[in-house]
């Protein structure tokens, strides 16, 4: 991945839980590797929490892998839990998008 991570984590206040931490360029370059990583850890679980946080770029195609990826979990029974923190400058474009998440 160029300028991101992902970090997975158990989640101690579920069981059969995954934390995920999103940090750096998430961009349409890294959303490949993000996928693939995303299903690989959560494919056993029933609720997956992704916090996304020291967010250097984000553009729409990746806000859009978010909702796709919310979908696809919701149609295996799994819950995804979102929490977005972005600088002011980079919540504009999300508030403008008509997507639905709430951003922090």
């Amino acid at each position: 991945m160029k300028n991101a991570t992902v970090e997975f984590f158990p989640d101690q206040a579920n069981a059969n839980g995954i934390k995920i931490l999103m940090k750096g360029e998430l961009t349409i370059g890294n959303i490949d590797e993000f996928k693939i990583q995303i299903v690989q850890q959560a494919k056993e679980k029933d609720i997956i929490n992704i916090k996304i946080e020291e967010v250097e770029g984000i553009d729409l195609p990746f806000y859009q892998f978010l909702v796709s990826l919310k979908k696809t979990l919701e149609s295996n029974n799994q819950q995804m839990m979102l929490e977005i923190l972005l600088p002011e400058d980079k919540k504009d474009l999300f508030n403008k998008s008509g997507l639905d998440f709430n951003i922090n």
